[in-house]
C-alpha cells in the first residue's frame, strides 16, 4: 500500500520533498512427505521496499535553495530529494530423516540483496546558509549520484540426533558464505577517465598541501573509504594523507563538497580544490593540525 508524507519542510512545496513510498513481502512454502520417514521441504520469501523522499509537482529547481539557521527557515527552492530501493530474496531447502530413535537433517539456504538508489539535486548544484539573513556557508553539489549494491550468501548444514534409552546424542555441522560485488564495481568506476585523473589530482596535492577526505559512513568495512584508501596509496598520495580519510557526521544524507579552508594552504588554491576535488560521498574538510590532542583520524 502507498505511503504518502509531506517532508514538513519550512518552505513550502518549493523547499519540501514528500514520500511516495511502499513495501511488499511474499512467501512461498512447499512441503512433501515422501514416506512416513522422509520428508521434502522448501520455501521462497521476497522483500521489495520502495522508500525516499521525492520531488513533488510544482517544486522549484532551477534557484539556490537557503537555509536560515537563525530564523530555522529553510526557503526559496527544493535542493535534494532521492529513490531508493530494497529487494531481498531468500530461499531454502532440506531433507528430513526420522525414524524414531534417528533424526537426520540436511539443508541448503540462500539469499541475493539489492540495494540501489539515485539522488537528485537542483539545477544550481549550490545552497546557501545564512545566520539571521548574514550568509555564512555555501555549498556545491556534486550532482546526481547512483548507488549499486549487490550482495550474496549461502550456508549449507547438516544435523543428526540419536536417542538411545534415556540418553539422547545430538551433532551438527554448518558452512556459510557471504560476498559483495561492491569492491569490483567502485574500482570499475573509478578506472572512468575523469575519476581516474582526480585520483591522479589528489594524490599530486597531497605531497605539498594540507588537507583531508571524508565521507559520511560511520563504518568504514561498510563504505568505499577504505578502496578509495588503497586507490590513492597505489596513486602515490602519501600515506598520511591517505589516512586521514575518515568518517564525518551529517544531518541528512547527502553527496556534497563544503568549503574549507586547509590547515596551512592558500585560501585561494584551497577553494580550486574544493572545486576540483569533487569525489561521490566525499567532501573537503581541514586536516587535523600538529598542536591537535588527539591521535589518529576516528569517526566522529
Amino acid at each position: 500500500m502507498p505511503c504518502r508524507i509531506s517532508s514538513g519542510g519550512s518552505g513550502g512545496v518549493g523547499a519540501a520533498g514528500y514520500a511516495d513510498t511502499f513495501q511488499r513481502v511474499s512467501q512461498l512454502t512447499y512441503t512433501a512427505p515422501m514416506t512416513n520417514q522422509l520428508l521434502f521441504e522448501a520455501g521462497f520469501s521476497s522483500y521489495f521496499s520502495r522508500w525516499g523522499w521525492m520531488e513533488p509537482p510544482g517544486a522549484i529547481t532551477n534557484l539556490n535553495q537557503v537555509f536560515d539557521q537563525g530564523l530555522g527557515l529553510t526557503y526559496r527552492a527544493l535542493d535534494w530529494n532521492f529513490n531508493r530501493i530494497n529487494h531481498n530474496l531468500n530461499w531454502r531447502g532440506a531433507a528430513s530423516y526420522v525414524t524414531g530413535a534417528h533424526a537426520l537433517k540436511f539443508g541448503y539456504q540462500g539469499g541475493y540483496d539489492i540495494d540501489e538508489g539515485t539522488s537528485f539535486y537542483n539545477q544550481t548544484r549550490l545552497n546557501l546558509r545564512f545566520n539571521n539573513g548574514v550568509p555564512t556557508q555555501f555549498t556545491m553539489r556534486y550532482g546526481n549520484w547512483y548507488n549499486n549494491q549487490r550482495t550474496e550468501h549461502v550456508a549449507l548444514y547438516a544435523q543428526d540426533q540419536w536417542t538411545m534409552n534415556r540418553l539422547t546424542l545430538q551433532g551438527a555441522l554448518r558452512y556459510e558464505r557471504a560476498w559483495s560485488h561492491f569492491a569490483k564495481r567502485y574500482r570499475r568506476e573509478m578506472a572512468a577517465p575523469d575519476r581516474k585523473r582526480l585520483l591522479d589530482l589528489l594524490a599530486a596535492l597531497s605531497r605539498d598541501a594540507s588537507f583531508s577526505l571524508g565521507c559520511y559512513c560511520a563504518d568504514e568495512s561498510r563504505c568505499h573509504r577504505s578502496i578509495l584508501r588503497a586507490l590513492l596509496i597505489e596513486k602515490g598520495a602519501k600515506p598520511a594523507m591517505a589516512m586521514v580519510i575518515r568518517g564525518t557526521t551529517r544531518s541528512r544524507s547527502s553527496r556534497s563538497i563544503t568549503c574549507a579552508r586547509a590547515s596551512g594552504a592558500n585560501p585561494a588554491r584551497t577553494a580550486g580544490i574544493t572545486q576540483t576535488a569533487i569525489h561521490r560521498g566525499a567532501r573537503i574538510i581541514p586536516a587535523p593540525s600538529q598542536s591537535d590532542s588527539g591521535g589518529p583520524a576516528t569517526d566522529r
